[in-house]
């Protein structure tokens, strides 16, 4: 079968990106050929196409989108040129469908929130001609009480009713957890399966491969950073946008001082808020924790030889993380793919990822770190726990690799 995915992204961090591999590896060992349309790829992945239209930073979808919700029934231009521009994706839409002659077709999270409402609508008049078969995935879900909120146009919001999320009878929905299940039948009335977001257990490198490194092993990432097996290191994700996240990181490091206690930032940075790293920096020196803050950029990890994500887990104890949702480059399930005891999130990230439900070991803390969570923190990571192992071997028994083959094999058999 051949087998085509609609995604704003291949590779990095992000979590959609990160799932994607995963499906890619299995839908291939089951004997598919793979077709990609994407906005952005950092792997070498055959079958690929790579349209900027389709990532959400493209020059026309932010164009067009700061118009777009400010819109009234009287801006008729502004729709036009909407529309041609859908009409020309639907045309490459069309196009690569027919030259790789697919026979199912998988959206991911086009249909669930309106990050990039022109691929949204273009897929949307595509599909409604086609006889594909089409999975819709949902990482996310949009509000749709948002709808009057968000625009005054009867059109713009004709797309948001119909596209968040499309269904027509060649659709299978598919949502990534309980939460977006439960909002997909209640409010949409649409069923859905949940297939969460697994490990790859035979692809990751954890502690136990780092054996090599002597007791007095070291890493400078920068000038003043040291990094140590014997630090008591966090790992944070995030996207680089202003919000009370790095205020609490400074806070946490002004109420720990432990010189052993740091913290490195992996961070996506935002076209918004270009200068915000500017900011984030000059306030680091300002406190003196260049020796233990450290940002670093996505961008970093693909120019560097020196680091990797997986270099980083191998020194941490585990992740903290204040933001709700999945979160940028899924940090839980990252930590206990590398078996660190310490997995520090609100209880809307735990729930999101449903760790809970599987008995894993997190410690809770709120989004705005109160002085009860300081303490909380502090006393864990200066304590040795199995809580690593436990996690890592709870979640391959339920998440692993093998129990997505059995899922997909069973979708796809089913269609």
């Amino acid at each position: 079968m051949n087998i085509g995915f609609i995604i704003p992204e291949v590779g990095g961090f992000n979590s959609l990106s990160l799932e994607f591999l995963k499906w890619n590896k299995v839908i291939k060992d089951l004997g598919h050929e793979v077709y990609i349309l994407t906005g952005k790829s950092r792997h070498f992945l055959n079958n690929t196409t790579v349209m900027n239209e389709f990532i959400s930073e493209s020059e026309s979808n932010i164009n067009l989108t700061s118009k777009l919700f400010d819109l009234s029934d009287s801006n008729h231009p502004l729709i036009k040129t909407f529309e041609e521009h859908t009409h020309r994706i639907e045309n490459i839409i069309d196009t690569w469908m027919e030259t790789n002659q697919i026979d199912m077709i998988f959206v991911e999270n086009y249909f669930s929130i309106p990050f990039n409402i022109q691929i949204s609508y273009a897929l949307h008049q595509q599909l409604k001609k086609s006889n594909c078969r089409l999975m819709v995935k949902h990482h996310d879900a949009f509000y749709r009480k948002n709808i009057e909120k968000l625009s005054n146009n009867t059109f713009i919001k004709t797309i948001l009713s119909s596209c968040f999320p499309y269904h027509n009878r060649h659709t299978t929905h598919i949502s990534s957890n309980r939460i977006i299940k439960t909002y997909l039948k209640d409010n949409c009335n649409i069923e859905s399966m949940i297939i969460p977001y697994v490990i790859d257990f035979n692809q990751f490198k954890d502690k136990e491969n780092i054996s090599c490194f002597s007791e007095g092993y070291s890493s400078m990432l920068s000038e003043s950073f040291e990094l140590t097996l014997n630090d008591k290191c966090l790992l944070n994700f995030s996207s680089l946008i202003p919000n009370v996240n790095f205020e609490n990181l400074f806070k946490l490091l002004d109420n720990i001082q432990d010189d052993a206690f740091k913290i490195i930032s992996v961070v996506k940075p935002h076209a918004d808020y270009a200068d915000y790293l500017i900011y984030l920096k000059q306030k680091i020196d300002g406190l003196n924790l260049n020796h233990r803050f450290i940002i670093l950029q996505e961008s970093d990890f693909y120019s560097s030889d020196y680091v990797n994500i997986d270099y980083l887990f191998a020194f941490s104890k585990g992740v903290i993380t204040f933001d709700s949702g999945v979160g940028f480059g899924q940090p839980l399930h990252k930590a206990i793919q590398h078996k660190c005891p310490l997995l520090f999130c609100t209880k809307k990230h735990s729930d999101w990822l449903e760790l809970s439900d599987l008995g894993c070991h997190i410690i809770p803390i709120s989004e705005h770190l109160s002085s009860q969570d300081i303490k909380t923190i502090n006393r864990f990571i200066h304590l040795n726990l199995d809580w690593g192992d436990l996690n890592h071997d709870q979640m391959r028994q339920y998440y692993s690799l093998s129990f997505l083959q059995y899922k997909i094999n069973k979708l796809l058999v089913k269609n």
